[in-house]
């Protein structure tokens, strides 16, 4: 049942009111009594029809993102301040974060996509956020405009780890969560099915592309399926808006491929291509196309593909080239001179003398 407003939980903390709720679970604004503060307690509800190997698992995931959460304290996070169990249900207490989603942004903001200068400054913050993360080894593997809170000082915060994965580069297989899959409009490839690799920072590389795309131009790119199964295209967002910059749309389109090797390998890497200047150079705006994930090959397999450079994008204008060096005075012209200015030194001096040694 879900939690009341009034309602005192934990002895603590007092419901303000439902601010989400999906099959599993719910998420409340509250009020910490203890510390006189607002904060949202997300709770985790199960089915009662769940199988009880499905339950402890569920159960498990979600202490395991209270763990995560409580260890990472950083600006475009949510800090994790309390983790208990009341009843059948579990609870997780985070700092509520004041704002929109950047989904509600989109929606409220009358046009079909946002700004593309105030997209990029989101877009440097979360990346910045993202490399903090995998640097501790996690994946957050949900990213989306809905989990993403515009602050009331204009901060993004990356919120609701449900999907969040432990990982080991030695070993990608290990410590995954079994919650879901995410949503499939942003959801790469590998993480709907393990065929095409395991989950790793590359994922939220393809989510937070998809994510931008959707800011950029109003429109949610292609499922993953779509463009396996039916071979869609995702469109280039200068065909949709002209005034994006090539060098932005090439580096979406680049996290969007469907390809882990082909995508940026890192959030900084990413980071660095959205950075590019607003006119870049011919080599530096060639875009960038997706290909389909596989095909068949002769045999009925599906063929891998031949591996494919990553195109550079060009983060920095190319350096001045360097002024041609001026020929200088060959040397025969000084002697020449030198010459000629010690043949008027003597010719004054030989003057002189016969003008002190005439007779007066």
């Amino acid at each position: 049942m879900p939690l009341g407003t009034g309602q005192l939980v934990h002895d603590r903390y007092q419901i303000l009111g439902l601010l989400g709720q999906g099959g599993m679970g719910a998420v409340y604004r509250a009020f910490d009594q203890w510390e006189q503060r607002s904060c949202a307690i997300k709770e985790m509800r199960p089915s009662p029809d769940i199988s009880p190997a499905k339950l402890e698992g569920l159960r498990d995931q979600f202490r395991r993102e209270a763990a995560v959460l409580s260890s990472l304290h950083y600006p475009g996070l949510t800090r994790v301040t309390d983790y208990f169990m009341e009843g059948h249900n579990e609870y997780l207490v985070m700092d509520f974060v004041q704002g929109q989603s950047l989904q509600d942004v989109l929606k409220s903001s009358g046009h079909p996509g946002l700004p593309e200068e105030k997209v990029l400054g989101w877009a440097r913050q979360l990346l910045d956020t993202l490399e903090y993360i995998h640097g501790r080894n996690v994946i957050h593997r949900d990213i989306k405009p809905a989990n993403i809170r515009l602050t009331l000082d204009g901060r993004v915060v990356l919120v609701d780890f449900g999907l969040v994965k432990l990982w080991d580069p030695r070993n990608p297989e290990t410590v995954m969560a079994l919650r879901g899959a995410g949503t499939p409009q942003y959801a790469p490839p590998e993480q709907l099915d393990t065929t095409f690799g395991h989950t790793d920072v590359r994922s939220d590389i393809y989510s937070l592309g998809a994510t931008l795309y959707a800011l950029l131009s109003g429109r949610i790119p292609p499922s993953v399926n779509d463009r396996v199964l039916k071979n869609v295209q995702v469109p280039p967002l200068a065909s949709i808006d002209p005034s994006i910059t090539p060098a932005v749309g090439d580096a979406v389109l680049k996290a969007l491929l469907l390809w882990q090797v082909q995508r940026f390998q890192s959030a900084a890497e990413m980071r660095r291509a959205l950075g590019a200047p607003r006119a870049p150079s011919p080599a530096a705006a060639a875009p960038v196309r997706s290909s389909p994930l596989h095909s068949p090959s002769p045999g009925g397999e599906l063929a891998q593909p031949a591996p494919v450079a990553r195109p550079a994008v060009q983060s920095q204008p190319p350096p001045a080239a360097p002024e041609p060096a001026r020929p200088g005075t060959p040397a025969w012209v000084w002697v020449l001179v030198g010459a000629v200015a010690l043949g008027l030194l003597c010719a004054l001096v030989s003057i002189g003398a016969l003008v002190l040694l005439a007779p007066r």
